[in-house]
């Protein structure tokens, strides 16, 4: 006799639904904060990163502002370097022409006196032009005071042009007293002018055992009222 087979008893099943739905909702918020931090993350990536670019702009501002205020004064500074030479440029330009017309008067006013015929010593020949005390009278009769002689120089870098002159001539040593005592020079002097100082035999700073001459020079220019000692070596 075969046993009856019992029945399965039935087991409540749980609200998968349910769970999976839990489950989801879990995951939902999870993935919204993480996002919501993210963002926020990034935001202040975004916020640090405009304060950078900010003060590297104000920077770089800053430095083009001072790039600027530096080139304009230095064009200012060129500006009356340029205006201060041609200042002097015209000042001398003025003063030459000054020398000019007074030498062109001295030489009208020699002519008119050396014109023969009777003056009030009733012989037709002129009393010779008297020179004042203290002046000396060159071949071109502009008085030059006798200082010319004794002078050496006002300041060290003139001061050592009368160091040594055994080769200094009296006309030079007029025309360079005139030159920096700004008095008129002779006529008929060149806007530039070169003679000789001192002469002195040395070794040769080439040829060990030789001799040579070193000769010391004077050069000026007379419209610039620039001046300068050379060194020549004569073999």
């Amino acid at each position: 006799m075969i046993a009856p087979r019992r029945r399965a008893t039935a087991t409540p099943s749980l609200p998968s639904a349910g769970l999976v739905s839990v489950a989801s909702s879990r995951r939902a918020d999870s993935g919204t904060a993480i996002t919501q931090v993210t963002k926020k993350i990034r935001l202040a990536n975004i916020e640090e990163t405009a304060d950078s670019m900010n003060d590297r702009e104000r920077l770089l501002q800053e430095r083009r502002e001072k790039a600027a205020q530096d080139r304009e004064a230095k064009r200012q500074k060129q500006q009356e370097a340029a205006d201060e030479r041609k200042r002097q440029r015209e000042e001398n330009r003025l003063q030459k022409q000054a020398g000019a017309t007074a030498n062109t008067a001295k030489r009208a006013k020699r002519q008119s006196k050396t014109t023969p015929g009777p003056d009030e010593h009733g012989d037709g020949n002129q009393m010779p032009k008297a020179t004042s005390p203290g002046t000396v009278s060159s071949d071109d009769e502009s008085d030059v005071p006798l200082e010319y002689r004794t002078y050496t120089g006002d300041t060290p870098d003139r001061q050592a042009l009368y160091t040594n002159t055994n080769a200094l001539q009296d006309a030079d040593r007029k025309l360079m007293y005139c030159f920096f005592k700004g008095l008129d020079v002779p006529p008929n002097t060149g806007d530039e002018v070169k003679f000789a100082l001192n002469e002195a035999t040395i070794d040769d700073p080439r040829y060990p055992g030789k001799k040579c001459t070193e000769i010391m020079m004077f050069k000026a220019n007379l419209l610039s009222g620039k001046w300068d000692k050379i060194r020549r070596i004569k073999r």
